[in-house]
This record gives structure tokens, sequence and C-alpha cells, in this order.
């Protein structure tokens, strides 16, 4: 795949060993289910803040919904 679209993925982080990131993923605790990119931890610290907004904002709309809910059943 590599030489058929060099432009997209030669500049592509790669691993060379599988073994080596199995270890990783066991033995090192940055490492787990999460860690599916490579990031900085600005850019981790970020998306975890951005997951926190769109919850809250899940949460409201729940919120908002059993209220509608409830005054429906009211009637």
């Amino acid at each position: 795949v590599r030489a058929l679209a060099p432009e997209f993925y030669d500049s592509m982080a790669y691993h060379t060993s599988w073994l080596l990131v199995h270890w990783k993923f066991i033995t090192e605790p940055s490492y787990g289910p999460q860690s599916r990119l490579g990031r900085t931890m600005e850019d981790h610290k970020a998306a975890r803040k951005q997951v926190g907004k769109l919850r809250r904002a899940d949460e409201h709309a729940y919120e908002e919904m059993a209220l509608d809910a409830q005054k429906v059943k009211d009637e």
C-alpha cells in the first residue's frame, strides 16, 4: 500500500515491532486502550477537556428530555 500511495503513507508513523507494542501496552501505565494515537500531553489534555464539555452537554440534553417526558406524562 505504501508503494501505491506514498503521498499518504510515507509521513505516517508506524511500528516495526508488534512485540514491542504489546510489551509497552502491558508494562507502561501511559499505554492503554485510549492510546490509539500518538499525541503530546497538551493535545491529550485538550481532547479530555473537549470530551468533558460534550458529556456535560449530553447530560443537559438528557435532563431536558426527562423534564419534557414528565410534562407529557403529567398532562
